[in-house]
């Protein structure tokens, strides 16, 4: 995640200097809002199946990990309150293609 990380080569560091950010990509975390009236019919480790509308020919799977404390407004004008779930999915693309030890 370290921009520009080629430009660090050669510099001197200290101990306990950050060198590089590095991000585990074996899992990601999908934040997905729902009408909180339904929020009694989901629960922690249900499973989901999620569509992105960046790839609408693939189906993304998981579990429920948590839920928000509160329910926010729905700005979009259809006068609903939202909650916050976010759920687990592994990346099975990178477990697939070897980019990932396992």
């Amino acid at each position: 995640m370290t921009e520009r990380i080629k430009e660090k080569v050669g510099q001197w560091v200290e101990a306990g200097d950050l060198i590089a950010e590095v991000n585990d990509t074996t899992t990601v975390n999908a934040e997905i809002m729902i009408v909180e009236k339904h929020v009694g019919a989901a629960m922690v480790g249900q499973s989901v199946k999620l569509k992105a509308r960046a790839y609408p020919w693939q189906s993304f799977y998981g579990q429920v990990v948590a839920f928000a404390p509160w329910a926010i407004a729905d700005e979009s004008g259809l006068n609903q309150r939202l909650i916050r779930v976010t759920a687990e999915i592994e990346n099975i693309d990178m477990a697939r293609d070897g980019r990932i030890a396992r």
